[in-house]
């Protein structure tokens, strides 16, 4: 992932630290609403994971893909055995709607 996330339109997808989970960050879904004011107040998007909870996997170098359903094709390592040398490392398609 190009600085943490992967770009597409409004969109970007970003490994958080913290949970090491796959997020969606949809900028389109900004919202706007008009305050007592009259003036206007932005409520920036929520991220919205797309990998399942867990210390199980950690992802990186994630590309986007659009061949046929969109989703991101990137390295997986599987922390199942978290000794270093038993730490598993697979390229994984994860479709980008968290399905």
């Amino acid at each position: 992932m190009t600085v943490g996330g992967e770009g597409v339109g409004d969109t970007v997808f970003y490994s958080e630290f913290a949970t090491q989970r796959i997020m969606k960050l949809d900028n389109a879904a900004t919202t706007t609403a008009a305050t007592d004011d009259e003036s206007s107040s932005t409520t920036p998007p929520e991220p919205i994971p797309i990998t399942p909870e867990g210390d199980r996997y950690r992802f990186a170098d994630a590309i986007y893909d659009n061949t046929n359903t969109p989703r991101l094709l990137l390295v997986r390592e599987d922390h199942i055995n978290p000794a270093p040398k038993d730490v598993v490392n697979e390229i994984a398609a994860v479709a980008v709607d968290g399905t």
